[in-house]
């Protein structure tokens, strides 16, 4: 609840800056945008996949020589 209520102060405050002046804030804050992008989608992966749903080294290394 703090979380949300802190960035959405930050939100209004960048708001009123000019987009020239938040790209150094950008470039800064873009890997960590990625890194929270691909933690969500290894936890989605861990909720939803079953046995079975993926394949072994060996046999995606199998996958790809036959096609």
């Amino acid at each position: 609840s703090q979380m949300h209520q802190l960035l959405s102060e930050i939100s209004e405050e960048l708001d009123n800056f000019p987009d020239r002046a938040l790209e150094p804030l950008l470039s800064a804050l873009g890997p960590l945008y990625y890194d929270i992008y691909m933690l969500r989608a290894v936890r989605q992966a861990q909720e939803t996949l079953q046995p079975g749903d993926t394949l072994t080294r060996e046999e995606a290394i199998q996958f790809l020589a036959f096609m």
